[in-house]
């Protein structure tokens, strides 16, 4: 159990890098007005 955390842990800054690339793209979209809305 304690090498799938290890394993997980290797990539922890990778993550964190790409998640916050994701997050500065949504701002970025949606500062544009490139956000469809969707209805339910």
């Amino acid at each position: 159990m304690r090498g799938a955390y290890t394993h997980a842990a290797e990539f922890w800054q990778e993550r964190v890098r790409m998640m916050r690339w994701w997050a500065d793209e949504l701002d970025r979209l949606r500062e544009h007005g490139r956000v469809i809305k969707m209805s339910a």
